[in-house]
């Protein structure tokens, strides 16, 4: 994966991650990092 490549995937799971917020969906934006990287949970706060 190039950095762009990268920096794009993080923009967007970033975008879904609010838009999670938005609709009430706290259990999504909760695991938005597992949805998106395969990563636990706590990584989260690097997207807020």
């Amino acid at each position: 994966m190039s950095e762009e490549e990268a920096e794009a995937l993080i923009a967007e799971a970033s975008e879904q991650f609010h838009r999670y917020l938005q609709q009430g969906d706290l259990d999504s934006a909760y695991y938005i990092c597992e949805e998106y990287f395969g990563l636990e949970p706590d990584y989260v706060t690097q997207l807020m």
